[in-house]
């Protein structure tokens, strides 16, 4: 009886802080891989994941801009972002992204994103206020390069 309780208030904190994640219906498409290069012909779709919680702050580099918000490239088209939520009331529980993006023209492309400890904004509000040494000390870059061929 105590077992069953036990494994009851376990499941119940687990699910509580979004570790048993709830379904969200996500497309069958490929994942963005990152590190390496990912080959799309024009018309096909991918997803990339993300997630994010308080921790972190999360932006985009394309060029020498730094941005909340995945930048612009000509060689895709945005389709739509399904959103997973964390509960609210879950500290440094996550919360989950997949964007859904269409290959619409033929190039290269880099995406860089960076994760950037909250203690090392320096009282930045957002990613265009951060001071680009940032970036080189303390921020994790991941890098997904997009080639889109015909």
């Amino acid at each position: 009886m105590r077992t069953l309780a036990l494994s009851a208030l376990i499941m119940l904190s687990l699910s509580s802080c979004n570790w048993i994640k709830p379904s969200v219906k996500v497309p069958n498409l490929p994942y963005l891989q990152n590190n390496k290069t990912n080959t799309f012909k024009v018309g096909d779709k991918f997803i990339l994941s993300e997630s994010s919680n308080s921790c972190c702050m999360y932006c985009y580099k394309k060029d020498s801009t730094l941005s909340e918000t995945m930048p612009f490239s000509p060689l895709l088209k945005f389709v739509e972002t399904i959103e997973d939520i964390a509960d609210p009331d879950c500290a440094g529980c996550s919360s989950h992204y997949y964007t859904v993006m269409e290959c619409v023209a033929t190039g290269t492309d880099t995406l860089r994103h960076f994760t950037i400890p909250m203690g090392s904004v320096g009282g930045a509000s957002g990613c265009a206020e951060l001071n680009r040494a940032i970036l080189q000390t303390d921020a994790n870059p991941i890098t997904y390069i997009i080639s889109v061929q015909n």
